[in-house]
């Protein structure tokens, strides 16, 4: 069996974009849901703030009683009490009275401003002197000013923050409905493949694919569930694929993607269910065997044994689906030339030289099974399909990896 036709990186993302993935809602208590999806949009129960308070320590009073008041010319106000802050006034402020307030004292019915209490004289247990005037309001933080009982506060899909978080505790919301962390199913697949802390015998190598798979689905906030190494056999791994479909919502195998004798990969996809293998090779370099397919709604994806080829294939197509999120580029010159052929998308690991021209990116040239280069890379040349190469000298685009902050390229 041969490659479907192979399909340009913007028409699989154009079948990405059909995809859904189906997801429950559960109820989580707030300081348990920080990076957790809304599964509802969130109104607020109550104003905020719920009442007017003093924004600074001082004199709550009506506004109009100071009018015109100056240091030359003190107004004289009686004052009928002292609020804490978590106190309710004890009755309401009349005219050319006087409250001592705390910043963060609720205000009683009657006051509209607050003189700080460097403006003012306490001259007796009853009397202040106040020596500047206020503007209605002012130094009051105004019931509802932040946010208004009723209000929209968080939409559907938001990515719960500490800020979030602490919005709704203002709030008093206990807890919200969030989606389900997607669950995804990794399966290793190669007769040669060890795990890590077994003992690699000669002809063997150890799974790196696994671990790396974990690691990058764990990072999209999304739960791994490894289903371990499975032998070269069409029904183990049908048997295998089939069990992964039904605990997961999503599932990635790793090798078997060619057209070798023991690839078994899009046979099983497609004898489990519909609508199966939908790309079978994709213009991209390295990469170029991949595989997407669906069962159902559960999204399947068979990307390469090689570790830099599967965790290309995962940044590029599974996160799409996991974490969606803005690529970071940066432009550099190609420190000397780099061959592409025309018609595929060319990723070449670069690191990046800051210099006083500007940057300079240095391919780490390697062949596709090389896992070396993964480390110590800054990121990825992007050829693209039209292109023949860059010569040295020339502007290329270069995708951040993961991780690095491009205040550093700046």
């Amino acid at each position: 069996m041969g490659y479907l036709t192979v399909k340009t990186v913007e028409e699989v993302n154009g079948i990405l974009a059909n995809f859904r993935i189906k997801r429950q809602v559960e109820k989580v208590k707030i300081f348990e849901g920080l990076n957790r999806e809304l599964a509802e949009d969130v109104y607020a129960p109550i104003s905020l703030p719920p009442f007017n308070r003093s924004a600074v320590d001082g004199y709550c009073v009506n506004w109009e009683d100071v009018a015109g008041a100056s240091e030359s010319l003190p107004i004289f106000l009686k004052v009928v009490g002292n609020i804490e802050m978590g106190q309710k006034p004890k009755g309401q402020l009349e005219r050319e009275q006087a409250m001592v307030v705390a910043t963060g004292s609720m205000l009683p019915e009657g006051a509209n401003a607050v003189v700080m209490v460097e403006e003012t004289e306490r001259l007796a247990e009853d009397e202040v002197a106040i020596y500047s005037s206020v503007a209605c309001y002012e130094n009051v933080l105004v019931e509802g000013e932040d946010v208004k009982k009723g209000e929209l506060v968080l939409a559907k899909g938001t990515k719960l923050t500490p800020e979030n978080i602490s919005l709704l505790a203002a709030l008093g919301i206990t807890e919200v409905e969030v989606f389900q962390k997607i669950q995804v199913g990794i399966l290793s697949t190669g007769d040669e493949l060890v795990e890590v802390g077994e003992e690699a015998k000669l002809g063997q190598i150890y799974n790196s694919n696994g671990p790396g798979l974990i690691a990058a689905v764990s990072s999209c906030g999304a739960i791994p569930r490894y289903y371990g190494i499975i032998e070269d056999d069409f029904n183990v791994l049908k048997e295998s694929l089939e069990k992964a479909v039904k605990e997961c919502q999503l599932v990635i195998l790793t090798g078997g993607t060619s057209i070798g004798t023991k690839d078994y990969v899009v046979k099983a996809i497609d004898g489990i269910g519909k609508p199966g293998v939908l790309v079978h090779g994709i213009a991209i370099k390295p990469g170029k065997p991949t595989i997407i397919g669906a069962i159902d709604s559960t999204p399947i994806f068979g990307l390469s044994g090689n570790p830099f080829s599967a965790l290309l294939g995962f940044r590029l197509f599974v996160q799409k689906l996991l974490a969606p999120s803005k690529e970071i580029f940066v432009k550099g010159k190609v420190a000397r030339n780099i061959p592409s052929t025309g018609g595929r998308q060319d990723y070449i690991p670069v690191t990046i030289v800051k210099k006083e021209d500007g940057l300079w990116l240095n391919p780490l040239f390697s062949k596709s099974n090389s896992i070396g280069v993964l480390s110590k890379m800054d990121g990825l040349l992007v050829i693209e399909a039209a292109s023949e190469g860059l010569e040295a000298g020339q502007i290329g685009k270069v995708m951040l990896k993961e991780g690095i902050n491009d205040d550093l390229f700046k």
